[in-house]
């Protein structure tokens, strides 16, 4: 099923740690393809996320890789001790299990490289980290004694944190609906 591997592997020996460039696996794969695997099929991925963001970003993006994986453990230790309420614990541990889920999905397939399950991936783990932000006005006023009245403008409502994640979002909506475009015009044999 996965006899390809053992040409991802050569091609990673042959290559060395330094990675070819993120979107070189094709032409790549093609210089290290072994006869017997030569057929009218093109292998468009390694169909092992870890393999192929080896041979294409090296050593580099396995640190990456490496960091990512100790901030979700952050994440995880400062959920713990933090005692949370039950609601915010479920999501957590919910966007948790979903990243793990994923995670483990790209041990046999490339989920992060498909932009809706990229999408999704990325919503997981924004809900992942606890709940933490600084003080508002809302916060101050309590402080003071004052009663809380809430937000007071449109420019309160709107925070930059929650301007950012709008942004986001947009601009990953628009990636979505390019990508679902570019299917499109391929599948009708536009490219």
């Amino acid at each position: 099923c996965l006899d390809y591997w053992t040409d991802v592997y050569w091609a990673l020996g042959h290559y060395g740690v330094a990675g070819t460039g993120f979107g070189t696996f094709i032409p790549v794969y093609k210089s290290a393809e072994s006869l017997g695997a030569v057929g009218p099929a093109i292998l468009n991925h390694a169909h092992n996320e870890y393999i192929e963001l080896l041979l294409e970003g090296g050593v580099p993006a396995i640190a990456l890789l490496v960091v990512f994986v100790v901030f979700i453990a952050f994440c995880g230790v400062r959920l713990g001790r933090s005692n949370p309420k039950i609601e915010r614990a479920s999501i957590s541990f919910a966007a948790a299990s979903g990243v793990l889920i994923f995670l483990l999905f790209s041990l046999v397939d490339y989920p992060l490289r498909m932009p809706t399950l990229s999408c999704v991936f990325a919503v997981f783990c924004a809900l992942l980290p606890p709940r933490v932000h600084a003080p508002t006005n809302r916060d101050l006023v309590a402080v003071e004694g004052h009663p809380g009245s809430g937000p007071t403008s449109w420019r309160e409502t709107l925070r930059p944190g929650r301007i950012a994640i709008l942004v986001l979002l947009a601009a990953a909506a628009v990636v979505v609906v390019q990508a679902a475009m570019s299917s499109k015009q391929l599948l009708a044999q536009r490219g």
